[in-house]
């Protein structure tokens, strides 16, 4: 009888470390580089964005990401082209995390959506020649745009350019509120 007890609790080890390293492996399945090796033109129509492209946004938000604690957290990188599907497509989520090699439920793709928006989230002043004058990224994702304006100094500086008789435009305060 003992010896029977033993041999089943043996199987069942056996059988739940089957699971686990099944459950590992559809886990690393799900971050393969499918995305990363489709020809240029398919990644250009499922994200909006060449290659290079992803890679230079990438390189500059991923600090601003928050970093996976877990071996089994998604990484930033899949984050990214989870995100960048949903702004190109406007899918529901749900289809977006099912597709293009970036398996990932509901909930992981609405998470993995906000990180990306909030490391995105910063206020860019920019000329009429689009040339970048300021980058105010002090604020997190979860600032109210209109909060960051009126922390910014740029918004006194319009308001006494407008009260010295200066005309300022709908165009220079465009979604400043």
């Amino acid at each position: 009888m003992a010896r029977l007890v033993l041999m089943n609790n043996i199987l069942l080890k056996s059988r739940k470390r089957e699971l686990k390293q099944r459950r590992d492996e559809r886990r690393m399945m799900r971050y393969t580089d499918k995305a990363f090796s489709m020809p240029e033109n398919e990644f250009k129509a499922n994200y909006r964005v060449s290659k290079d492209l992803y890679e230079e946004i990438y390189q500059n938000i991923k600090a601003f990401i928050p970093t996976p604690k877990r071996r089994s957290d998604i990484q930033p990188k899949y984050k990214i082209l989870v995100a960048l599907s949903f702004y190109a497509t406007g899918s529901y989520q749900r289809i977006v995390g099912g597709t293009y090699g970036t398996l990932m439920s509901q909930q992981s793709v609405s998470r993995a959506i906000r990180d990306v928006t909030a490391a995105l989230n910063h206020q860019v002043i920019c000329d009429a020649d689009l040339k970048i004058l300021s980058v105010d990224a002090s604020f997190g994702g979860a600032s109210h745009d209109s909060f960051v304006w009126n922390q910014h100094p740029i918004k006194q500086h319009l308001i006494n350019l407008n009260n010295n008789g200066e005309n300022v435009t709908p165009d220079m305060l465009r979604e400043s509120i």
